[in-house]
């Protein structure tokens, strides 16, 4: 990742190319050397379960646990954003197409990834907003690991039933 030793020379890892207009907004066309792959010909030609890397890394978060289910080391991460409810972002999901609440959570996937646990203060700003109420829910088992493990969460939160479970 990030080397251009593999990366697609023509677009350098974007799949895409910025066409600037004058006075209109810039637009976008798919690479026409690796057909918004973003690698070389010769890392698309390499597959594992008859997938290759861009295969891979279009698969949204759900269908890669399946995909990956023999692999607990992998399997644990992405079962973590499926927990936390984001198991529709694909792999490959760019960082300024996710939303504050989005960004907030995949935050604490990674935290709660680490191997130090305990003691840490998490500051939460409004991580229900938009959020289903079944997803609230799951955002509420993740927090719960963290109260569980030692750390401690304030939190900005005007949903009423959120409220109660505070301290």
């Amino acid at each position: 990742f990030n080397s251009t030793k593999w990366a697609c020379q023509e677009c350098k890892w974007y799949g895409y190319k910025k066409i600037e207009l004058q006075f209109l907004p810039d637009t976008y066309v798919e690479c026409e050397l690796c057909h918004g792959k973003r690698f070389k010909p010769e890392v698309l030609n390499v597959y594992w379960n008859w997938k290759n890397v861009a295969d891979i890394l279009d698969m949204y978060v759900e269908d890669a646990l399946d995909f990956f289910s023999e692999l607990p080391h992998i399997r644990e991460k992405l079962q973590l954003l499926v927990d936390i409810g984001l198991w529709y972002l694909k792999m490959w999901q760019p960082a300024h197409t996710l939303s504050g609440g989005e960004s907030q959570r995949l935050k604490l996937v990674k935290n709660l990834l680490k191997k130090y646990k305990g003691h840490v203060i998490y500051f939460l700003d409004e991580p229900t907003v938009w959020l289903h109420f079944v997803d609230i829910e799951k955002l509420l088992d993740i927090l719960w690991r963290f109260l569980a493990s030692g750390d401690t969460i304030v939190m900005i939160e005007h949903d009423k039933n959120l409220l109660k479970f505070a301290h």
